[in-house]
């Protein structure tokens, strides 16, 4: 039997796509010599860069290896396999699958974690100097306070180093700090150049707003220094759509001077890489945060990664001096070891939820991994205040989500313009872990659609009708529309049928039923699909049994969407185990932070 065979039955014995037997084809192709471990081997790899990791711990290689049935794998020496091969070698060689660190890698995967690493600790550097002129310009920022104030630290830390991540939960304050700085930076020098981005469309348009509320109070001459609005990283890379190449990078830099990127947790490990091989190293870069939420979709999780694991801010002694000195903060000092802890602020304060929110103490409970506590206030919970718990049936769904439809969007109908029914649409959303099942987005929006239709005199059979909200799948650069963006279909002065949309411009925008580019009904949607969204009334579906999928950062995020109220449907095993189970994705990047900082 050829390597090739064997390999093919044991992908279909595991129930897996197509597409993995694709690369052991071409690596096969390219690389006839390579033994059955190596192919094994890379397809591990590929199949954990679908599931978010960038590489394989060795220990955890025989483990992973039986459950796809590579038996030869699983049973084999893997230092024996780096040493008597020219497939998979050590870390200063080209091959197709690098060991370093412990850890397995496709080569392209490697260079870019040791590329980052390198160029993000070079970036942060020494701290600069700050001259008197400039700390009484920040002190006048941010008068004295009677507890440390963690949005000074971190324009001060920006404004020290060239590289800087800010962590916070909703309300705690990222957009309006990063305003302050940009008034610091343009005060200081108007000249400064500074480009906004986020990585997908719907979050660059929040923003844009966000930063232009924020920011009313900065001089007319030093705001139309600002760009226009933020780009997606796509667009300010200059990313083709077909080939996934960066028009910017080392030979054609960005020419900005200052970088801040917004919901950088969302950032997966390609898109860092070819941020960093486009910024120039004397620029700044910002990242804004939330460690807590999910991770990107695709490999990596670069932005917790380069929290480091820090709860809260810290600095060296002779820092925590100097800043009691000049800006009277109180700041206990750090015994981390991590080497970009300085660069790392986490603002602690949340505006939106307070010390007696419902919804706050969830988040708190959630990021501490505190199950009893988390079970303890549902249970408290009777739905008089901003929580409500239910188990429901998943055979008995449907009519729960009937009622939904006839609570909350049935008023979209009512409505007397398209500016009322977005309105209201903006206020409640059903958010949900997975596509398919009866606790499913797929589902759920079914089931909701089917009744508003008949409800409101529409055929079982009509697709597109008056008060659908539907949400844009794909980027279309030339109507100004994103992935994510969300409108609604209603009618115009002439009676013809449009779609309805914020623009990035601000006001409405309407497009043709033929301008329509792909979209998907919007009732429900997933948790990952609401990153960087907020309503008034958030409810949350679970599935009805244990699942992967149900992870703490799930939780979390689904619950920090709501403003004034959230409500959870899932049973007491569910909701136990995915508080527990925290998202772990393999990755090298902070070991490596830190062996390149000690190796300097």
């Amino acid at each position: 039997m050829s390597t090739l065979t064997r390999i093919r039955q044991q992908l279909a014995a595991a129930g897996l796509d197509y597409s993995l037997m694709a690369l052991a084809e071409l690596l096969r192709d390219q690389w006839p010599e390579a033994p059955v471990e190596g192919l094994q081997l890379a397809l591990l790899l590929q199949k954990g860069i679908q599931e978010g990791d960038v590489c394989l711990e060795i220990d955890r290689v025989a483990d992973r290896a039986r459950e796809l049935g590579f038996d030869e794998l699983a049973d084999a020496d893997l230092q024996v396999l780096v040493e008597s091969t020219e497939f998979v070698g050590g870390p200063d060689t080209v091959l197709p699958l690098i060991e370093d660190q412990d850890r397995f890698y496709l080569q392209r995967l490697h260079h870019q974690e040791r590329v980052m690493a390198g160029d993000l600790l070079q970036r942060a550097g020494e701290a600069q100097a700050l001259d008197a002129s400039l700390i009484q310009a920040v002190n006048r920022c941010f008068p004295g306070q009677d507890e440390t104030d963690f949005q000074k630290l971190a324009v001060i830390q920006a404004l020290r180093y060239r590289f800087l991540v800010i962590s916070g939960g909703p309300g705690t304050g990222k957009t309006w700090t990063v305003a302050r700085l940009i008034h610091l930076l343009l005060e200081q020098n108007p000249d400064t150049r500074i480009a906004l981005a986020a990585p997908t469309g719907k979050a660059a348009a929040r923003m844009s707003e966000s930063l232009g509320e924020s920011l009313v109070d900065l001089p007319a001459e030093l705001r139309n220094r600002l760009p226009d609005k933020a780009l997606t990283l796509h667009r300010l890379l200059r990313i083709d759509y077909r080939s996934h190449r960066a028009r910017h990078n080392r030979e054609h830099p960005l020419p900005f001077d200052v970088l801040i990127l917004d919901e950088a947790s969302m950032i997966d490990q390609n898109l860092m890489y070819a941020v960093c091989e486009a910024l120039p190293p004397q620029s700044r870069l910002i990242l804004l945060g939330d460690k807590d939420q999910l991770a990107s979709v695709e490999a990596g999780s670069v932005f917790a990664d380069l929290c480091g694991g820090l709860q809260h801010s810290g600095c060296g002694a002779e820092t925590c001096r100097w800043l009691q000195r000049e800006f009277g903060l109180e700041l206990p000092p750090s015994s981390s070891d991590y080497p970009l802890a300085e660069q790392v602020v986490v603002l602690q304060k949340s505006r939106r939820f307070g010390e007696g929110s419902g919804i706050g103490k969830l988040a708190r409970c959630i990021n501490a991994g505190d199950v009893d506590g988390f079970m303890e206030i549902l249970g408290a919970s009777d739905g008089q205040d901003d929580l409500e718990w239910a188990q429901p049936d998943a055979h008995a769904v449907d009519e729960r989500y009937r009622e939904i439809a006839r609570e909350q969007y049935q008023s979209i109908h009512d409505s007397a313009s398209v500016e009322e029914a977005l309105q209201r649409f903006q206020r409640f959303r059903i958010l949900a872990a997975q596509w398919q099942g009866p606790m499913g987005v797929h589902h759920i929006n079914a089931c909701i659609e089917q009744w508003l239709k008949q409800q409101n005199g529409f055929r079982a059979e009509q697709e597109l009708y008056e008060g659908k909200p539907l949400m844009i799948t794909r980027n279309v650069h030339q109507y100004g529309l994103h992935n994510g963006d969300i409108g609604m279909l209603w009618r115009d002065p002439d009676g013809e049928l449009r779609f309805w949309i914020d623009s990035d411009e601000g006001g409405l925008q309407a497009f043709s039923l033929a301008q329509l580019p792909p979209h998907e009904t919007a009732y429900a949607m997933t948790v990952h699909k609401s990153q960087g969204s907020e309503f008034d009334r958030v409810l949350l579906v679970l599935p009805e049994r244990e699942n992967e999928l149900c992870t703490r950062e799930l939780l979390y995020t689904g619950i920090t969407r709501a403003r004034a109220s959230f409500r959870v449907w899932g049973g007491k095993a569910v909701l136990r185990r995915a508080v527990q189970r925290a998202t772990r994705r393999s990755s090298g990047l902070r070991q490596r932070l830190m062996s390149v900082a000690e190796a300097r």
